[in-house]
């Protein structure tokens, strides 16, 4: 399985389609229609069976600092390497601090990859978040 970007329409789409299932199930929240934003990003993922199966969208749009925007695998890929191959992608790809925000659960994930919190948890819709910064 190959790290790919996200370069096509029916890629954007999927994409689109893949983040609002997670959005959804995590809080509940419509958010689909995202493109246009999506498109000021770079996205990378893995796919079987023409499912895209985890993602992450990378930034420095949005915060002007490098920013992992969105990231998640589906549960039943989960425990596989999938997403840590993507975050390390993302970290050697762009040789530069990287934030993201970091749901309570999951800080220890980002901490093994080398990840730090920088500043004190908020909560966003129902979930504590984290700011964490990766230095190079």
């Amino acid at each position: 399985m190959q790290i790919q970007q996200v370069t096509t329409e029916e890629e954007y789409q999927k994409i689109d389609d893949f983040f609002s299932k997670m959005w959804k199930e995590l809080f509940e929240i419509d958010c689909k229609n995202q493109i246009d934003k999506y498109k000021l990003c770079d996205i990378y993922f893995f796919e079987e069976n023409s499912q895209i199966i985890s993602a992450i969208i990378y930034t420095n749009k949005k915060t002007g600092k490098n920013y992992i925007w969105r990231f998640w695998t589906l549960a039943e890929y989960r425990g596989k390497w999938l997403g840590t191959k993507l975050i390390k992608h993302i970290l050697e790809k762009y040789d530069w601090e990287m934030f993201l925000d970091a749901d309570e659960k999951q800080v220890w994930f980002y901490e093994y990859i080398g990840f730090e919190k920088t500043w004190e948890s908020r909560e966003v819709g129902n979930w504590l978040a984290f700011g964490m910064i990766y230095r190079k």
